[in-house]
């Protein structure tokens, strides 16, 4: 049985998600969110330990917050990433997360 390395309890959301990599911007779909990182569906594969810049929109909120983070691993359905800080580091709360159900 292999151990969880996650850090992080995470929650599934289905959210629209822009980031950019390397002055190219993108749009794509949040499928799960910790503290820690999240796992974007896309076709697009990059390079492992890319710098990401990510801009999600709290749903039903005007609350967005803006994260660095860089790419951890790719999947035929899309491609992890850690954050540079924890949310929580970045004022995202509980009932943030919430919100991602």
């Amino acid at each position: 049985m292999m151990k969880e390395k996650r850090n992080y309890l995470r929650c599934k959301a289905e959210l629209d998600v822009n980031y950019s990599i390397s002055d190219l911007h993108y749009n794509g779909k949040l499928i799960d969110i910790c503290q820690g990182g999240m796992f974007i569906n896309s076709y697009e594969t990059f390079a492992i330990g890319n710098d990401i810049c990510l801009s999600i929109k709290i749903p039903n909120s005007s609350t967005s917050f803006r994260i660095h983070g860089y790419i951890t691993r790719n999947e035929d359905k899309g491609f992890g990433v850690k954050f540079k800080e924890p949310m929580n580091a970045l004022g995202f709360s509980e009932d943030h997360a919430i919100a991602f159900y």
